[in-house]
């Protein structure tokens, strides 16, 4: 999600703002915005796709080691 998205989504869905985030905040380093591939190439899809992929594994890996410090 880009910043665009981000604001759109929050000024239609003012309800869910507190369930919203950029998902690049699991990814270290990185800037905050995945860019929308939408009317790009599929190089760019394909990297952005990656780019997603990446982000999700580090939030499973930040959610299993929370989980795991609650259980001990």
């Amino acid at each position: 999600m880009d910043y665009r998205n981000y604001h759109n989504f929050t000024t239609h869905f003012p309800q869910a703002i507190d369930r919203m985030f950029l998902l690049r905040i699991f990814e270290p380093g990185s800037t905050m915005q995945l860019p929308d591939p939408n009317g790009n190439s599929s190089s760019v899809f394909d990297t952005v796709y990656a780019d997603i992929a990446a982000c999700i594994r580090s939030l499973i890996d930040e959610y299993e080691s929370v989980i795991s410090k609650d259980l001990t």
